[in-house]
Parts: structure tokens; sequence; C-alpha cells
């Protein structure tokens, strides 16, 4: 298969110290160990002309807000501001089947599975705290479309989490659950997949999407709310 041909949009917001750009789903946000595969960190630094600072990331297969420090000053402010949880983020998922209940706060602890994947921890076992809180915002005869509000940033969290709990996101290629397997999730050494079957047909890609981060400028402390739209199909191919 040829590899796509990545032209990135124009910036959601620009200005001297904070750079911040729609991601496009399955473009990684930073060079992984394939030195030489496209990023949006590279392009960007093409586009823009200039030397930019990754401030945080998104897994390669959600689409959404990534912004990037454009000078050391404003990197150490907005690492901070994430380290700190003074970032506020808001993702849209599409999952199936829809969720127990309407509304929810999730909490469980993650450990590192193989592979740079997370699992469940065991009973003793200890791990990070995850939790996220969760809005269904719309219904369909099989799925939903959520409104995610990560309290914490830890890896695969929201991928992780809503498949614990037996919705997990329409195209997670992964973190799978159908059934009986979810019941196993916390159980299992690797991420959970399912059989071949659990769905009868498979989308193109994840159909989770950062849609907004609301956070502090670096330099001036104005509050900023930078936005990527629903890409299409989020919603609409299930509606």
């Amino acid at each position: 298969m040829t590899p796509p041909d990545w032209a990135i949009p124009p910036p959601l917001y620009l200005d001297a110290e904070v750079l911040a750009f729609d991601k496009p789903a399955g473009l990684l946000t930073i060079p992984g160990r394939d030195l030489l595969a496209p990023s949006l960190w590279r392009l960007a630094e093409v586009t823009i002309g200039a030397r930019l600072w990754a401030v945080h990331r998104l897994d390669r297969e959600t689409s959404g807000v990534v912004i990037f420090a454009r000078t050391a000053v404003a990197h150490r402010a907005l690492s901070m501001a994430f380290e700190q949880r003074l970032v506020q983020k808001r993702y849209l998922a599409r999952v199936a089947p829809r969720p127990p209940s309407a509304t929810a706060e999730l909490l469980h602890r993650l450990v590192p599975a193989r592979r740079g994947f997370m699992r469940l921890a065991r009973d003793g076992e200890g791990g990070q705290l995850a939790q996220t809180r969760y809005r269904v915002l719309a219904v369909s005869a099989n799925e939903a479309l959520v409104e995610l509000l990560p309290l914490t940033g830890r890896t695969h969290q929201l991928r992780l989490q809503l498949a614990s709990m037996g919705s997990p996101i329409v195209g997670e290629p992964h973190y799978r659950a159908c059934e009986e397997a979810h019941r196993q999730v916390a159980d299992q050494p690797a991420p959970v997949s399912t059989e071949k079957g659990c769905r009868e047909s498979e989308p193109s890609r994840l159909w989770l999407h950062a849609h907004q981060l609301r956070l502090a400028h670096p330099l001036t402390a104005v509050a900023l709310l930078i936005e990527a739209p629903p890409p299409t199909g989020l919603w609409s191919a299930a509606s």
C-alpha cells in the first residue's frame, strides 16, 4: 500500500509563541521508532519554516487539536501547564454499543502491557490513576456520540476505559470488546482483541477526535480556546 502524501491544513491558532493544528487521523504527532516516518511536527516545521517544540501528543489514530511551542520559554510554560493538569481537554468519540448510562465518571488504574499498550491493573497491582468523565450527546440504534473529559493524561486512557465498560470506540484496532470479551479486560496481559465477526464491517479510522483545548496563553495568561471541528463522518455516518 502506498503511504499517504500528507498535507496539513492551515493552523487553528498562530501567534509568536503558540501554534496549533488539526492533526489528521493516521499521522504521527512526533517521530516514533521510525525516524523517517511523516509526523505533524516535521510537516509543521516545514510549513512554518522555523523550529517548533512538541508539548503533547495524540495517538497516530486520533485526530484533533495539537499545539506546539514556538519558543523555549513558551515550551516550558506549556509543558508545565499540561503536567499540572491546567489544560482542559474535550474529546468526541463514536462508540458501539451505547454506554450503559448517559453520564458517568470512569476511574481505573492502568499499567503497561506489551508493545507499548496499556491494560487495567489487577487487585493490589497499583498502577497510574486514570480518570475520565463522559456524557452521551446523541444515540442511534447501536451507537452513541460521547463527549469525553479526561482529568488525567495516561497513555491510551480513553480507548481502554471505554472498551473496559463494553463501549469501545468504533474503529478501535487494539482495545476492542464485544459482549463476553469485554468482561475479561482486566485479566488480559495484552490489549483486548475480539474475534472476527464482532462487527459486520470495520471503518477506515478510529473515531476519536480531540475537539477542544482550553488553556492559558504561556506568556500573557489570556484564556485560549482552540477547537478542531468534528471530522466528516464522526456522527453523520452513524445517525
